[in-house]
């Protein structure tokens, strides 16, 4: 067993998971639909401004990995749904995760939205939560809108004034909103407890998706994963440093999430349950799968 699955093992235990979330099952059929999404804003979700950014694959490969993202969605699904009596109400909170820069974890973020916006009975909020470097906000064109750091500066700010609907059905993205000195404490402050619970409350059938900076490079995303109920840490293969993501797993230990893996630009056949449940194989290009 190599250093990396003996990380993630051990997370897994850490973490209550039982063995038996190698396999992907159904979605329950019980899943009722969530109350309609409201929002101030309004923006068009650009698919080919994306796909420049390198954040959506390029049309010969669109089908491939939106088969691959179906596979690790209906786990994020499933797990949220089996949640949806946790005292915590946190199992619909997912935060995309990396050790290092270019790991893919953007990509994976956009990718895995817009996979969990498709289902009938679910709608998405997309967070920028990678302040320092709001990705999703710059290419969406957002960056100078007020978003989840404006929301949390000001306790008299809703969220629906810094939600932006967009014109894909059950898909709403919130920006990264104006960044300060202060944005750290912000994240780490219980505001952002309070908006998560505040969402919670509105419809636990609701997914929120939060694209957080690299684990590694900052203290943020941290704390951000202890406010989440399920985390996935995007390891891009044979790039991401073994340590890296030792030290990574240690540190999204501190919370009390659901962690699990995405393998990115996997270069053999890998199957669908490598490393305990998440891995797509081959497909992903030099060009794509490598933003923030």
């Amino acid at each position: 067993m190599s250093l990396v699955e003996k990380a993630l093992e051990k997370a897994k235990l850490g973490s209550g998971q039982d063995r038996r979330d190698s396999h992907v099952e159904a979605l329950p059929t019980s899943i009722q639909p969530a109350t309609p999404l409201r929002s101030e804003l309004r923006l068009e979700f650009d698919r080919e401004r994306l796909k420049a950014e390198g954040m959506l694959p390029p049309d010969e490969d669109r089908q491939q990995i939106a088969d691959q993202f179906r596979v690790i969605k209906r786990r994020l699904l499933k797990q949220s749904t089996d949640g949806l009596s946790d005292s915590r109400g946190n199992s619909q909170f997912i935060m995309v995760a990396s050790a290092l820069p270019s790991d893919g974890k953007t990509f994976s973020c956009v990718n895995l939205a817009l996979g969990l916006a498709s289902e009938r009975d679910v709608e998405v909020i997309l967070i920028d939560g990678d302040i320092a470097k709001p990705h999703i906000s710059r290419t969406l064109g957002i960056q100078d809108a007020p978003g989840l750091l404006d929301l949390l500066r000001d306790p008299q700010r809703t969220i629906d004034s810094v939600l932006h609907a967009t014109d894909l059905p059950g898909l709403a993205v919130m920006g990264a909103g104006k960044w300060s000195e202060n944005a750290s404490e912000l994240i780490a402050s219980e505001r952002l407890r309070s908006v998560l619970a505040e969402i919670a409350s509105r419809d636990k059938r609701r997914v929120v998706l939060m694209d957080s900076p690299p684990t590694l490079a900052t203290p943020d995303a941290r704390m951000m994963a202890q406010r989440m109920g399920q985390v996935v840490l995007v390891v891009r293969s044979g790039v991401t440093p073994q340590q890296a993501v030792l030290d990574t797993v240690e540190a999204l230990k501190e919370g009390s999430a659901k962690i699990s893996v995405i393998m990115n630009q996997v270069t053999t056949s890998v199957p669908f349950n490598y490393l305990y449940g998440y891995g797509y194989g081959a497909g992903y290009g030099s060009s794509y799968g490598k933003a923030p």
